[in-house]
């Protein structure tokens, strides 16, 4: 409840429509409806017949407010104050009231801020914003590359809805399986072996994280990393002779699973 302090009012003083409004930081249009619907009326009335207000008025009149301030229907809130309850009981009922409200209140904000992060986490990232993300050997100039040649496709309108935390997600995933294929080749696996091509799979997976990959396209990604020297120069950098073990290990891995690398199409 807004309003000004009433500080130390004479028993036998009264006040105006307009004192009380700046007392208690309502309209004067406010006090007349309540006024006329006995919610907290005027007790007094000037010589000329203008609404004064006593000072059991104006705690009448506070106690209106905070009813009010709960979500209480009016009808109730008039109700409440004239029943027998002392000013103790009234006290009592209205802390409950408040409480209610702003556990209700609390609910309210946790959902809209989770709402909020949810909708900020999924809405689209700039070129830049996915460099910050994928880091610093990732181009900004790649993604409109990508979006020139392949903009049109599913997969393309798939991507482009990522957010924050899918960008984040497919990062982390990523991030770890390289980590796995540097260290099984260093330690001598073979690309066509079992946990080769386990890695291959997990490799596929981190990708269908933008948009599903199929084995076939799998194969065909692989092709590129071989082919356009700013991803072996990538792979290379993690462990030299890492993009060739990766495609065998792709290829291997497709066989594995019915496809063809020989007649791999993007369809």
């Amino acid at each position: 409840m807004s309003g000004r302090r009433l500080g130390n009012m004479n028993q036998k003083s009264t006040y105006s429509v307009g004192q009380v409004a700046d007392l208690m930081g309502v309209s004067v249009r406010q006090l007349h409806h309540w006024d006329a619907l006995g919610l907290a009326p005027a007790s007094q009335r000037s010589p000329a017949g203008y609404r004064r207000y006593t000072e059991a008025d104006i705690e009448r009149l506070q106690q209106a407010l905070v009813y009010r301030e709960t979500g209480m229907a009016l009808q109730t809130i008039k109700d409440t104050l004239d029943s027998s309850r002392g000013p103790a009981e009234h006290l009592a009922a209205q802390l409950e009231l408040l409480t209610e409200a702003q556990t209700q209140l609390a609910h309210k904000i946790r959902a809209v801020k989770e709402l909020l992060e949810k909708t900020m986490n999924n809405m689209s990232l700039t070129s830049e914003e996915k460099a910050r993300i994928l880091g610093g050997d990732w181009d900004p100039s790649w993604d409109d590359e990508a979006r020139e040649r392949w903009g049109e496709t599913a997969q393309w309108q798939t991507a482009a809805k990522m957010g924050r935390a899918d960008w984040e997600g497919f990062k982390a995933s990523n991030d770890a399986v390289e980590k796995k294929m540097v260290a099984a080749m260093q330690a001598g696996i073979r690309a066509d072996s079992a946990q080769a091509m386990a890695l291959a799979e997990e490799h596929r997976a981190a990708l269908s994280l933008m948009y599903p990959v199929s084995h076939c396209q799998h194969v065909l990604l692989g092709r590129m990393y071989e082919a356009d020297e700013r991803f072996s120069r990538r792979y290379e950098s993690y462990c030299e002779g890492l993009t060739a073990w990766l495609v065998a290990a792709i290829n291997a891995n497709a066989i594995a699973h019915g496809a063809d690398p020989s007649t791999a199409t993007w369809e």
